[in-house]
């Protein structure tokens, strides 16, 4: 073999040979598809991601409004709620004096109808003490009357007679 006298690298002018037409044609094929294809598909992705970024704004957005009418509403359950708790302990409390002056009222009742009771009591017992003393008051009297004789008892009448028509 006999060595070569070319170089490495060597610059070929011949279009035939380097196959430039082929290269050419295929540059174009190429960039006729990435503008057909490629391109549009990349502009319509483009489009559809801006679609989705202003819809994810609005939805944020939405979210937001939402959240801080949640929030608005949620507070103002609160307010409600401790409205209503105060009122019902407020209830609770007129309820409890209620029932209060009304078991005092009843006990005040109670009590006068028992003390009346007693003083109705404690007459009928003076009123039934002094009619057994004036029964045994008016037996002995009595008793006395008849042992005395006939005589004694008639001046003992006319004594009593006479004193009655003087009142």
């Amino acid at each position: 073999m006999e060595p070569s006298n070319e170089s490495f690298f060597q610059l070929n002018f011949n279009v035939l040979e380097t196959n430039l037409i082929n290269i050419l044609i295929l540059l174009g094929i190429l960039i006729y598809a990435y503008e057909t294809a490629f391109k549009k598909n990349l502009e319509q992705r483009q489009k559809d991601l801006v679609q989705l970024f202003e819809t994810a704004e609005q939805d944020v957005l939405i979210a937001s409004n939402c959240y801080a009418s949640l929030e608005t509403s949620f507070s103002q359950l609160l307010l409600w709620l401790d409205s209503s708790k105060n009122l019902a302990e407020q209830e609770k409390k007129e309820n409890i004096e209620k029932n209060y002056k009304n078991a005092q009222n009843l006990f005040r009742e109670n009590f006068q109808t028992n003390q009346k009771i007693l003083e109705n009591l404690e007459k009928k017992i003076l009123f039934s003490l002094q009619f057994t003393f004036l029964f045994i008051t008016v037996s002995k009297l009595i008793k006395k009357f008849f042992l005395l004789s006939e005589e004694d008892q008639s001046k003992l009448l006319k004594q009593s007679l006479l004193k009655l028509e003087e009142n």
